[in-house]
């Protein structure tokens, strides 16, 4: 039994290069070279007990180690490894996309303002034409559709060519109507006032004033103002005559007399008056009434 120690000593030699062997540490010809050398020993028996004690111990081990490090990986989020000496932080939110290149904004500005050029040229070309082929209306005491007739066209040159023809002191009291027709259209009494005091050599120009002034002013019957506007439209002087001619018309649709108002407008729209296009408007209303 005295070589009962070295038995011993070479199987815990043994059982460790196993354990090491098992764990990748010694290469498998150690291990052999160990167990040739054991199973040469004079108790033989013995060894082999210690060889097979030892591998149940190794693999009983091993077996703890597995389980062990498996459950360690599973209680343990895994985080990506960073570089040594650099600590793991959370990933950084991915950065906000470009801005769209300059030229693409630059079209884009430029496109806008083509768009918005073009819609106010309409608008301006829509709005100027529209207000200059549009006759200026006023609305008159009549309930149909000829309630919208023409206003004043040129009242300030009408007015001022009568006062230029007129001769002697009759010219004073003329221009005071006038700057009364101009600046104040309610001062109708003051009007008629200055007008009565105008001698005969203006009788045409003052019918026209009075027969104008009547009809401009609500409270008036258009009759007082067709029998000054019927003497006025016998001058002899054109211009005179047209505008007088006009304006009965526009009495006589005020008085709902279209019997009279329907022919002297289709006269008008007939012939060379300034007023010739507004008066087939006129005509073509009660044409449809």
């Amino acid at each position: 039994m005295e070589n009962t120690p070295n038995i011993y000593l070479e199987s815990e030699e043994w059982v460790d290069c196993i354990e090491r062997e098992l764990m990748g540490i010694n290469p498998p010809e150690e291990t052999r070279l160990l167990t040739s050398k054991l199973s040469q020993s004079a108790d033989l028996a013995e060894a082999i007990e210690i060889i097979r004690l030892s591998r149940r111990v190794i693999a009983n081990e091993l077996t703890q180690l597995s389980i062990q490090r498996a459950m360690d990986s599973v209680s343990q989020p895994t985080q990506p490894t960073s570089p040594p000496g650099m600590n793991w932080r959370e990933p950084a939110p991915p950065p906000p996309p470009p801005p769209p290149p300059i030229r693409r904004r630059i079209n884009h500005l430029v496109v806008l303002g083509l768009f918005a050029g073009m819609l106010i040229t309409v608008i301006s070309i829509r709005y100027i034409s529209v207000h200059n082929d549009r006759p200026q209306y006023i609305s008159l005491t009549t309930p149909a559709d000829t309630a919208l007739v023409r206003q004043v066209i040129d009242e300030q040159l009408v007015i001022s060519y009568l006062v230029a023809e007129t001769k002697g002191a009759d010219v004073k009291q003329l221009s005071m109507a006038r700057q009364l027709i101009l600046t104040d259209p309610a001062a109708t009494d003051s009007v008629l006032t200055l007008l009565s005091n105008v001698k005969d050599d203006a009788t045409f120009e003052v019918s026209f004033l009075r027969g104008y002034v009547l009809l401009k002013d609500p409270r008036e019957k258009p009759s007082e103002a067709i029998t000054a506007l019927q003497q006025a439209s016998q001058s002899l002087d054109a211009r005179l005559q047209d505008e007088a001619r006009w304006y009965l018309g526009l009495a006589y649709l005020k008085n709902m007399d279209l019997a009279k108002a329907y022919p002297l407008f289709t006269q008008i729209a007939n012939s060379s008056s300034g007023h010739r296009r507004y008066a087939q408007e006129i005509v073509d209303a009660l044409t449809r009434r």
